[in-house]
């Protein structure tokens, strides 16, 4: 909510697409994700692409630190 709020949700939806993510969308009321999307964000942030190498290890960062257990395994395996 916050990135949204800063950068409005079309200009974030436009960077989804821009990445290929085609059926993922943030609406002022939701956020619409694919398994298959969130597979192609997980990997560009894996590979340094996503913005750039130190931004993503600073995500990845902050995912192993999560603990909120909204129905699926808090966190990151260590092996990510």
């Amino acid at each position: 909510a916050l990135l949204q709020d800063l950068v409005g949700a079309p200009n974030i939806n436009e960077s989804l697409a821009a990445l290929g993510l085609t059926d993922s969308a943030l609406t002022p009321e939701d956020i619409t994700i694919t398994a298959q999307d969130m597979e192609l964000l997980l990997q560009f942030m894996g590979s340094g692409k996503l913005i750039d190498r130190q931004s993503s290890e600073v995500m990845a960062s902050l995912m192993q630190l999560e603990t909120f257990d909204n129905g699926l395994d808090a966190g990151v395996p260590p092996e990510a």
